[in-house]
């Protein structure tokens, strides 16, 4: 009976230890990211969940749950909060095809609902690939900027690999895939922090070789319109390549088949906006995307501040004319790694020898203090 029972026993471990072997969780290299975002204009705050195996993912399955209560099945968790404290974040990943599962756990300290009330600061957050590169080196970059605060610092990560910090993120890829890119911001005056998160999509080795194409692509929005219209927006541009199509989408809608698309809106939230390329030559395709999160009352509120400065046109890649310059005031044109690239007071200038892509034009008073900022889009010249 004894032999029996050894028998059972070895037989039930060597198939259990065949099952969980496959599996290889370990080996799997999962990226596993959780995040607050007390960030957030609209004032809610959230705790947020990130997860992924690349792509051997047809037999998995996501339980989440913060302090033991489910609150998605997704690759992306996003869960309301009311209150700081201490949560525990877990992901329960099951393999429905080898039967077996594992999970990951945190344990987080929130202080979403304290004297630091970082919405209150107009936060800027911006991320996005350089397939763009000349020099052949592809990137994920991210950007960020608040009203003038001395106690900031920053810290960036990509797929939890601390890459910079500064306000500028510029980080080397080597393949496609997803790249969660954050920054976490703490305020060293107050004792508080916060984080910013996105998860972007990279296609920058196709077999297209777009990347060679040099695109320049960009989302945003326009809630400092005079007009009274809301809308998202969205440009991209490759060098000259006449079999290209385009198809812009915003949270899945098609919504434009031009270089450039505005789409209007009439709620604040999140807006996923993409762009299919697709080469009708070469018969293949590639897709931009990013994921923004709008709020147009509270940031069409601090731009009124300073509706006296204009740029236009833009888009523009001729002559670029300003109105608002006091008689002391100047303003200065830097591309997207903080590259200063041009600096003037005159209510006219020509742009025709920059370079095509996403500028930022930064306004200063007599004191030389950052006053106002504007993106500016050099088109390419025919």
């Amino acid at each position: 009976m004894k032999i029996k029972l050894l028998f059972l026993l070895t037989f039930f471990l060597l198939l259990n230890s065949k099952v969980y072997s496959k599996c290889n969780w370990i080996q799997r290299n999962a990226q596993f990211t959780t995040w607050d975002s007390c960030s957030t204009q609209n004032k809610k705050a959230s705790l947020n969940g990130y997860i992924s195996f690349g792509n051997n993912t047809n037999c998995l399955k996501y339980q989440w749950t913060i302090n033991g209560t489910p609150v998605g099945n997704s690759l992306i968790m996003n869960k309301k909060i009311t209150q700081d404290g201490s949560y525990n974040i877990c992901v329960k990943v099951t393999d429905s095809c080898n039967q077996c599962d594992t999970t990951y756990c945190i344990n987080k300290n929130i202080k979403c609902f304290n004297d630091c009330k970082f919405y209150n600061q107009a936060p800027y957050f911006q991320t996005w690939d350089s397939c763009v590169s000349r020099s052949g080196r592809k990137s994920v970059n991210g950007y960020i900027m608040f009203n003038t605060n001395p106690c900031f610092l920053y810290e960036w990560t990509v797929n939890n690999q601390v890459v910079s910090n500064e306000l500028i993120m510029s980080h080397t890829i080597t393949q496609n895939g997803k790249y969660n890119i954050c920054v976490k911001v703490t305020d060293t005056c107050k004792g508080c922090d916060t984080t910013f998160c996105n998860s972007i999509l990279i296609n920058c080795f196709s077999s297209c070789s777009f990347s060679k194409q040099f695109p320049s692509f960009n989302t945003w929005d326009s809630c400092n319109s005079n007009t009274g219209r809301k809308s998202v927006n969205g440009y991209i541009v490759f060098n000259t390549n006449p079999c290209l199509d385009y198809e812009w989408s915003v949270n899945n809608q098609v919504v434009g088949n031009g270089i450039i698309m505005s789409h209007t809106i009439t709620k604040n939230g999140k807006y996923d906006i993409c762009v299919k390329v697709t080469d009708t030559c070469r018969k293949c395709d590639t897709l931009f995307c990013n994921l923004m999160t709008v709020n147009c009352s509270s940031l069409g509120l601090i731009q009124n501040q300073f509706n006296n400065y204009k740029i236009y046109p833009n888009p523009s890649n001729h002559i670029l004319n300003i109105e608002g310059l006091g008689n002391t005031d100047y303003f200065e044109i830097i591309d997207l790694t903080g590259k200063s690239i041009l600096i003037s007071s005159a209510v006219s200038i020509d742009i025709s020898n920059i370079k095509t892509g996403l500028y930022f034009v930064k306004f200063f008073n007599s004191n030389h203090i950052e006053i106002h900022r504007e993106k500016l889009i050099i088109l390419t010249r025919d």
